[in-house]
């Protein structure tokens, strides 16, 4: 258990710290060359938003992430990556449960956001990435090459948004139109995967079918 809670805690400090060096170093890098305006409408206007964000906010933008421009979403699924990881050292019955908390904490917390602004489905809201990616990485292995398949198969579908991605997306309103189209497209990213990892060494290893 021990190991477990160290692997969940070092998922969260480097999701945590990939965010830091991304804007210290924009931060850094707009003051150094004497870009003042920019440092003013970049810097400053990121600090601000940390420092006044309520919960839904943090909820939403998984903690800053979706601030991070350009691709949000990418940035969010991106960011995810080593929570996914430091998640399946928890256990299968963790990261599911995990991952179902997840999803109902992101319709929630987008309907929250939603309601106190006028809009939907706002670029900043990268938890639905976050639930898409937990979902398109269930019972995979954690190799170097899932991880890269999965984030770039969840990220073709969750932009292209064949049928009924796109359906959903276009239909369902609320907190749980914002989150169930990328549901819809981490189901079908890991059938996918369940498929190539079955019957291929693409994902570093091969799964065991049974006969």
């Amino acid at each position: 258990m021990a190991f477990k809670t160290a692997g969940l805690a070092e998922g969260f400090s480097l999701v945590g710290f990939i965010i830091f060096i991304y804007h210290f170093s924009s931060c850094l890098a707009s003051v150094s060359l004497g870009f003042d305006s920019m440092r003013v409408c970049y810097c400053d206007a990121f600090m601000k938003k940390l420092m006044n964000k309520t919960w839904d906010q943090w909820v939403v933008t998984f903690g800053g992430v979706g601030y991070m421009k350009p691709a949000p979403g990418t940035w969010g699924t991106l960011a995810a990556l080593p929570f996914v990881w430091a998640l399946s050292h928890a256990g299968i019955i963790v990261y599911m449960a995990v991952t179902i908390a997840v999803i109902g904490l992101g319709i929630f917390a987008s309907q929250v956001y939603e309601n106190s602004r006028e809009g939907h489905d706002f670029s900043e809201i990268v938890i639905d990435e976050v639930a898409g990616i937990l979902i398109t990485m269930t019972w995979l292995p954690m190799t170097w090459q899932s991880l890269i398949f999965g984030f770039f198969l969840f990220r073709f579908l969750d932009i292209w948004k064949p049928f009924p991605i796109r359906y959903l997306d276009r239909n369902v309103q609320g907190g749980v139109g914002v989150v169930i189209d990328d549901v819809a497209a981490g189901l079908v990213a890991n059938i996918v995967l369940q498929v190539i990892y079955t019957k291929t060494m693409w994902l570093g290893v091969q799964g065991i079918t049974i006969q």
